[in-house]
């Protein structure tokens, strides 16, 4: 599927919501019966899940100290 044809996505590319919001995208693959991802668009969500998770825990790092999920070192949740 090229565009998405439902939900808050409609009429906009699958590729650019992948990049944008790549959990919404697998969510939609996982649950929606009539929607699924390619598997390079699959393979390129869930790296970009990764990407964003990686930036976080480098801010973290940046900003308090402390990468990862260092949150839970201090007792809060992430």
């Amino acid at each position: 599927m090229d565009t998405f044809t439902f939900g808050k996505y409609k009429g906009r590319s699958v590729d650019a919501i992948c990049y944008e919001n790549p959990k919404y995208c697998i969510w939609a693959h996982e649950n929606v019966k009539f929607f699924s991802l390619t598997p390079e668009q699959l393979t390129k969500a869930n790296n970009r899940i990764d990407d964003i998770e990686d930036s976080k825990a480098e801010l973290a790092e940046e900003v308090y100290g402390f990468g990862g999920n260092g949150l839970w070192d201090i007792g809060l949740e992430p």
